[in-house]
């Protein structure tokens, strides 16, 4: 199983990103650098985001128990903290006909300085589109802050 880079892009809030070839299997990597306090969310669809109440997602942050989500407008990712300069992995299954099912393993500096360990946050999530294949991703502030310049995100793919 060969992975190829789909696509990349480095914009400000929100960051949106086109895969060039729809492939089963996915991981994305995204980096935020955020102005205020954020709540980052991902967005997907087919043509275009989807931003109807289609997804559902369980997360949980530094280990504390579960946070439950559905019929929600995104799979919500980040921990709300301020400042947080972020870093996410995600996985997701890309299959017609059926719901697309993510991982996602996301963290962030928390306080600067090696005295204060860094934030994690672990999300389960599914868009509950069956008739396409994720063509679009879309990564968004959903708080007070805002993503700024050199935000990134990549995406790579393999069938």
């Amino acid at each position: 199983m060969a992975w190829a880079k789909n696509n990349s892009v480095s914009e400000v809030d929100p960051i949106d990103l086109s895969i060039t070839t729809a492939t089963k299997f996915n991981a994305t990597m995204n980096h935020n650098i955020a102005s205020g306090s954020t709540d980052i969310v991902y967005r997907v669809g087919n043509s275009s985001v989807d931003t109807g109440s289609n997804y559902a997602y369980r997360s949980s942050t530094n280990g504390a128990a579960d946070a439950t989500a559905t019929s929600a407008s995104w799979i919500a990712i980040d921990s709300g903290a301020a400042n947080p300069d972020s870093f996410i992995m995600s996985y997701f299954i890309n299959l017609s006909g059926e719901e697309k099912l993510f991982i996602i393993f996301q963290m962030d500096q928390g306080s600067t300085g090696a005295g204060t360990a860094p934030d994690r946050r672990e999300t389960v999530g599914k868009w509950t589109n069956t008739s396409n294949q994720i063509d679009t991703l879309q990564v968004l502030e959903n708080g007070t802050g805002s993503l700024t310049i050199d935000s990134n995100l990549t995406s790579l793919g393999t069938d």
